[in-house]
């Protein structure tokens, strides 16, 4: 059964309600851009447009910043077109003003660090793609043009700039009506292959749909539900890059919800679906948690079957896909073990040992059973108490009693760790009268045999 849609709409930005652009609105952005970046970041602004100046120069903010702007809505964006040659603009910036630089020559384009400071701004030159099939990455060509760069752009919405330079400093750049598209809460698409040139712009639509809250254009929409097949085209390399911007998303259980509504799962894996369940173990993830732990849990939900096809496909790094698979097992093998009241700790710990350092693994687990039940309690129990627990004897006190190096110093470890976690030797003198009793039963004494 499909998930009903999951879209929730709100009202049009506060600064675009009302008359669309208009001249005296460059004012206003410049005074809007003033307060909404970090000040040493405006204030660094303000020095690039008039290094850019004394170069003639054009400068372009240009992107999700904009937009986030406009939205009153927070940005991890700094993005600057270039018209012109991006690198040799920021080699002149760190010749000014200091700071690390990353020159990217294949792309013309440059990421610069300032000198104590956190952020980083990106540099790009102004260019042009075309597509010579599809799915195929896009042919770069260095434009003179900030429209070109502009026009391959995803969406109208990430298509708008202000610049920088000189006297044009707060104009608003909207060659695409990204503007209307604010006001109206739609993402649109600029043409009607855009889908066919590249299907992760299928996943980049819903991304932003649910981000903003939008609704997606519907000539739109009907062109992503007719271009679908075209998903094949895209390796699975690129689909997992979008994904786990997705799973980085607040939204992420939205995304996922009118991703399958739009039947763009499937193409991971057949039978691939989201499922209910998996946005209430999401809201039991800490606030910090990873987006691995999110995939572990959405992949949870699925038959292992479907599990396997979708990692094979997605092409996860061992790490994550270790986790997804040891998060479905010791999910079954707790469920199984049936935990009570009367459990012992030692058992506890010893089915858990294996997992002991791994606290994202721990943290999933946790998140898809019951938060009331036993299971949990006894989990938290493990992760902040049992798995910490240490004897007074080792390997050390074994060797100082004469015993020799091999497997049998586990076996006796286990024992008296497993005493101690079950509350029947909780001193060191209670350890050593252990050991004491274990040693002689293994060297078969009189005692020992009296007691068998």
């Amino acid at each position: 059964m499909a998930p009903q849609s999951v879209i929730i709409r709100r009202s049009a930005p506060r600064i675009l309600q009302g008359a669309g652009y208009n001249e005296q609105m460059d004012q206003s952005l410049s005074a809007r851009l003033k307060t909404y970046l970090a000040r040493p970041i405006w204030q660094q602004l303000q020095a690039l447009c008039q290094l850019a100046d004394q170069q003639q120069v054009q400068l372009y903010l240009v992107g999700g910043l904009v937009r986030d702007c406009l939205m009153d809505q927070p940005s991890i964006d700094l993005d600057i077109v270039v018209v012109g040659d991006a690198p040799t603009f920021a080699q002149t910036v760190k010749q000014q003003f200091n700071g690390r630089l990353h020159v990217h020559e294949q792309f013309r384009t440059a990421t610069w660090f300032p000198a104590k400071n956190s952020y980083y701004i990106d540099f790009i030159t102004a260019r042009s793609e075309t597509y010579p099939q599809p799915g195929a990455l896009p042919v770069i060509t260095p434009s003179t043009s900030i429209k070109d760069d502009l026009r391959r752009r995803d969406f109208p919405v990430n298509a708008l700039a202000i610049r920088l330079d000189g006297a044009h400093f707060g104009q608003l750049v909207d060659h695409l009506n990204g503007l209307d598209d604010l006001q109206a809460g739609i993402i649109r698409v600029l043409h009607e292959q855009s889908f066919q040139d590249d299907a992760t712009r299928m996943w980049r639509a819903v991304r932003y749909e649910q981000r903003l809250r939008f609704m997606l254009e519907p000539q739109t929409a009907a062109w992503l539900k007719r271009d679908l097949p075209y998903l094949n085209t895209i390796s699975g390399d690129r689909i997992r890059h979008e994904l786990v911007l997705i799973l980085m998303e607040p939204t992420r259980a939205y995304s996922l919800a009118r991703l399958d509504e739009l039947g763009i799962l499937r193409y991971i894996a057949e039978g691939l679906h989201w499922q209910p369940q998996a946005a209430a173990w999401f809201a039991r993830l800490p606030h910090e948690a990873e987006w691995p732990l999110f995939l572990a849990l959405w992949l949870l939900t699925q038959t292992a079957e479907v599990r396997t096809a979708a990692l094979d496909y997605l092409n996860f790094s061992n790490d994550v896909e270790d986790l997804v698979v040891q998060t479905a097992a010791v999910v079954d093998m707790v469920e199984a073990a049936r935990w009570t009241q009367t459990t012992r700790p030692s058992v506890i710990e010893k089915q858990l040992r294996p997992f002991a350092k791994d606290d994202d693994l721990l943290t999933a687990v946790q998140a898809a059973l019951p938060p009331e039940s036993t299971a949990v309690r006894l989990l938290n129990n493990y992760r902040q108490t049992w798995r910490h627990v240490q004897t007074a004897v080792d390997g050390h006190t074994l060797r100082q009693q004469g015993l020799p190096p091999g497997p049998i110093y586990r076996t006796i470890l286990d024992q008296i760790l497993a005493a101690k976690l079950d509350g029947e030797a909780t001193t060191a003198e209670a350890e050593q009268q252990l050991l004491a009793d274990i040693l002689s039963r293994l060297s078969g004494s009189p005692r020992d045999e009296s007691q068998g």
